[in-house]
């Protein structure tokens, strides 16, 4: 295995973007035939991209990212996904904790009986804050992923009702999965989490209770950004 010196096959090398860290094996393809986006391809820090696997133009592997030997990367992969396959998908996360602060796992409550099951969340007791918004992701395909972004100053709070779905969470040093299961458990992501939903299984269904109304200003969807953000004084700790 080596650092960027290793020869990439590509019909345009200066739109590659490889970082001195990223580790590159044999014959790894960026191919102009099947293209992305108009961007340059970017493999960030910390990634490691397996032999023979081809790159579409325009791609972006995010930091700390694995790439199986023999993929097909059709799609931008999130900061320490781990993916693989032809066609691909995520199929993990590099992880190196069993907890991050910023997320609390809170037990979920409910009523059930002969006539069926009721899930109750009441707002500022089975989650501490005030909803502003909520939406259900339900019908998403196993091997899409969700979210891979944090916020400035939204809290979340997600229940898996049917089903299960994983949930990666970062808080910039610490990074763990929680498996959100039908009955089970909820959790409480605190702003300044970096989170990403994947493998849901088939027929899951997803609620998320959030506190602030939809803004695309309180989004950080970089990870650089965000490990930025978490490094300076701007960011405060915020205490459930």
């Amino acid at each position: 295995m080596m650092h960027m010196k290793k020869k990439i096959l590509s019909d345009t090398d200066n739109n590659l973007i490889i970082e001195k860290s990223a580790k590159v094996d044999n014959n790894v393809v960026v191919s102009q035939v099947f293209k992305k986006s108009e961007g340059p391809t970017i493999i960030n820090d910390d990634c490691l991209v397996g032999a023979n696997s081809i790159l579409y133009s325009g791609v972006e592997i995010g930091q700390g990212a694995t790439v199986k030997p023999g993929s097909l990367v059709d799609c931008d992969v999130p900061p320490y996904a781990i993916y693989t396959g032809n066609p691909g998908q995520i199929i993990g996360y590099n992880i190196n904790s069993d907890h991050s602060e910023g997320v609390i796992e809170h037990k979920l409550n409910y009523i059930k009986n002969s006539s069926g099951i009721i899930s109750i969340c009441t707002t500022g007791e089975d989650a501490p804050f005030e909803f502003k918004r909520t939406f259900t992701l339900f019908e998403i395909e196993q091997n899409v992923t969700r979210g891979n972004h944090a916020h400035y100053e939204c809290h979340q709070f997600l229940t898996c009702h049917n089903g299960y779905v994983d949930l990666f969470c970062d808080d910039g040093k610490n990074r763990s999965i929680i498996r959100l299961n039908n009955l089970s458990n909820s959790v409480h992501v605190l702003p300044g989490t970096w989170i990403g939903l994947f493998n849901f299984q088939k027929k899951s269904v997803v609620n998320v209770h959030t506190s602030h109304a939809y803004d695309e200003a309180d989004y950080i969807r970089d990870y650089k950004t965000y490990i930025n953000y978490k490094n300076s004084k701007k960011f405060k700790i915020v205490k459930d």
